[in-house]
């Protein structure tokens, strides 16, 4: 099988993986469901008694980003699940269709199909708050128009964090607009680049990938936490702040993660086209 894509494979591989996995797929969609649910309630239920409009306004929109960010990491580590066993990768390397079109077949029903449900249980889960809100908590102490049961998908406004945050990452003077488009490009490039690391992960350990690939990470992480203050102070007496302030440390770490995701994606389907059968 060459290595072109063709888009009929690529559907008719798309159709039998919902086909084989629709019962997997609808589960994970009903605990999505029920846990932006039952966080939206509690913290209806918070912003009534005690939030002021700044902090019910914070804790509603980036709650949502961090549960994304999480969940799509863990979809993105079950990539690839005929790898796990000879039978499987013997069955999976057969099918009549390229490796390219396999991989992009997993990134597509594993992170933009994800993307797509995490989306609509928000919105469903926002709907079933604006139901069961007035039902247990007493309307008149709900003081936060943030977290007001008439509204709907009210949990998105950056207005009041950005102008917590555009101070604190160094951003004061932009418009709410350019701090904005700052903020998001920094918050998803750290998501995706979890995304490609799991890519990676998922071919180079099908089992219990999620696991393997946040205990290398953390290990690195401690590595460079350890590293960095030694080289920096002891041996040559480096103050960052002294060369780079907090916005020009953000976007450097924008545009790392940036290239992050661009080596780690290409990096992912080499090693994929290299799996063996029996590794």
């Amino acid at each position: 099988m060459n290595n072109q894509f063709s888009i009929q494979r690529f559907g008719a591989l798309v159709k039998k993986d919902f086909a084989e996995n629709h019962k997997l797929y609808i589960i994970g969609a009903l605990a999505l469901l029920c846990v932006l649910t039952s966080f939206m309630v509690f913290l209806t239920g918070i912003g009534a008694d005690s939030l002021d409009g700044s902090a019910g306004k914070i804790l509603s929109t980036f709650p949502y980003y961090y549960i994304y960010g999480f969940a799509v990491a863990i979809s993105a580590s079950m990539m690839f699940p005929s790898l796990r066993s000879k039978a499987g990768r013997v069955a999976y390397f057969s099918l009549p269709a390229s490796s390219l079109e396999k991989f992009l077949e997993q990134i597509f029903v594993n992170v933009i199909c994800f993307t797509v449900m995490f989306a609509v249980c928000l919105e469903l889960a926002e709907l079933i708050r604006l139901a069961l809100a007035n039902a247990i908590y007493d309307s008149s102490r709900i003081i936060t128009p943030f977290f007001d049961t008439t509204k709907h998908i009210n949990h998105f406004d950056l207005t009041v964090p950005l102008e917590l945050y555009t101070e604190a990452l160094g951003m004061g003077g932009l418009t709410v607009s350019g701090a904005t488009v700052r903020l998001v490009a920094l918050m998803l490039s750290g998501t995706y680049l979890s995304v490609a690391f799991m890519t990676v992960g998922a071919v180079l350990w099908p089992k219990y990938t999620f696991i393997k690939v946040y205990a290398v990470l953390y290990a690195i992480e401690i590595v460079l936490m350890l590293f960095f203050p030694v080289v920096s102070y002891t041996f040559i007496d480096f103050d960052i702040h002294q060369y780079m302030n907090i916005r020009s440390l953000f976007n450097a770490i924008f545009w790392a993660s940036l290239v992050g995701i661009v080596a780690l994606f290409p990096l992912a389907y080499w090693l994929f086209t290299r799996k063996k059968v029996i590794s």
